[in-house]
């Protein structure tokens, strides 16, 4: 079968072929995983900071309860958003590309 293409009441170029539009071939979901991996790699500038940060706060308010007691919340938003961070990674790291984009749809 070949593949042919019609134009669609927008102009758009169609493909005429019976195949469901929803799926992907296998060489565009690895190279989808790929870009997302390296995106996800390009959010460390803001993650380790944050780290960092919710470590100190953590330790401020291990020292001194009373009068870091305001820190409290920034702390634990820094180190909630972290360790979601780092369980996206995670999941995108261990999952074969085509179980990963099936998932997140």
């Amino acid at each position: 079968m070949t593949a042919r293409a019609r134009p669609s009441a927008t102009g758009i170029f169609v493909p005429d072929d019976d195949r469901p539009r929803d799926e992907l071939s296998p060489d565009v979901v690895k190279s989808l995983h790929a870009d997302a991996l390296r995106l996800k790699r390009g959010e460390l500038i803001f993650v380790i900071p944050a780290f960092i940060l919710g470590l100190f706060g953590a330790t401020l308010i291990v020292v001194s309860p009373r009068q870091a007691a305001s820190v409290g919340h920034l702390t634990g938003a820094a180190l909630l958003a972290v360790g979601k961070w780092t369980a996206d990674w995670y999941r995108l790291k261990t999952m074969p590309p085509d179980v990963y984009f099936r998932t997140t749809e």
